[in-house]
């Protein structure tokens, strides 16, 4: 009788279960899609850890919120720095002399060669100055040169110079076949599958890559939270940048994954939810997703 009572409760609590909509500005857990404060998200977050935002590029909403996620983190008494996928480190030396005033804004664009009409340096200007250097935090430019990448996807690893060979990180390692399956399905177009091979080297360069030089910060800077912001599909279901930092961290730092997504044009609530819900190959898309609507 008892039993039988105990599964008539559980069902009944199960039909109550919230069939709540996904909100602009609301976090969700990624294994449950169950909401979630950012206060209970960043008072988790200690020295040392590793904090990765997946976003969508160009989004004045997602910049401006990455911002203040960042003033949660140091209200929970963390020190701040930031690594950025849109520098190279080839670049670092004219990160650390924008953000010291030595060069200006318009010079450190020309340096970079940043191109405004892709990006707006608007978006991601107070992500690189936000790291105070009274708590000696860092702007880390994290990826490999766009023009190494473009190469290795042209021409592959035969077609390097040994000196352009010599710039891939230490141990490098291309990610997992699970991010190669879900690589191929997002370029869109056809390709062969020597040319595919190709750009997946290149997109693995980008990961481990930007995962080597945020390990090596972070052994210089074990008392810094590092929040790492780089594009969508990096970060998605782990394969790609979260990966290669527990492997090459060997299970020693904590990384923590957030995904922002633009829901602006959704068909429905449902077709969120079942975009978001782990997936039966892939597992769970980030630890936590950020809904955000574009103002544009």
């Amino acid at each position: 009788m008892l039993k039988a009572y105990a599964f008539f409760v559980s069902v009944f609590f199960l039909l109550l279960e919230p069939s709540y909509s996904f909100r602009p500005g609301e976090f969700y857990r990624g294994d449950n899609l169950k909401p979630i404060s950012m206060n209970e998200i960043t008072s988790q977050v200690k020295p040392g850890d590793l904090f990765i935002i997946g976003e969508e590029h160009d989004q004045p909403q997602g910049a401006a919120n990455q911002i203040q996620l960042m003033r949660f983190l140091i209200r929970n008494d963390n020190k701040v720095s930031v690594g950025m996928e849109f520098l190279d480190w080839t670049q670092q030396k004219h990160v650390d002399e924008y953000r010291n005033k030595v060069i200006s804004e318009d010079e450190f664009k020309k340096r970079i060669q940043w191109q405004e009409g892709s990006m707006s340096f608007s978006n991601y200007k107070n992500q690189i100055l936000f790291p105070d250097k009274s708590w000696g935090g860092v702007t880390i430019a994290m990826n490999a040169p766009r023009w190494l990448t473009s190469k290795v996807a042209a021409k592959g690893m035969e077609g390097l110079t040994e000196n352009e060979k010599n710039m891939f990180p230490p141990n490098f390692q291309i990610g997992n076949a699970n991010y190669f399956e879900r690589f191929k399905t997002s370029i869109g177009h056809p390709l062969t599958p020597e040319s595919e091979k190709k750009y997946f080297l290149a997109q693995s360069l980008w990961d481990d890559t930007m995962a080597y030089r945020i390990l090596e910060f972070a052994k210089k800077a074990p008392d810094q939270v590092i929040v790492g912001i780089v594009g969508f599909f990096h970060v998605a279901y782990g394969g790609g940048l979260p990966d290669r930092l527990k492997e090459r961290s060997q299970g020693a730092r904590k990384v923590w994954t957030i995904l922002q997504l633009n829901i602006e044009g959704a068909p429905s609530n449902q077709a969120i939810r079942d975009y978001l819900s782990p997936h039966k190959d892939y597992g769970v898309i980030a630890d936590y997703i950020w809904i955000l609507k574009s103002p544009r």
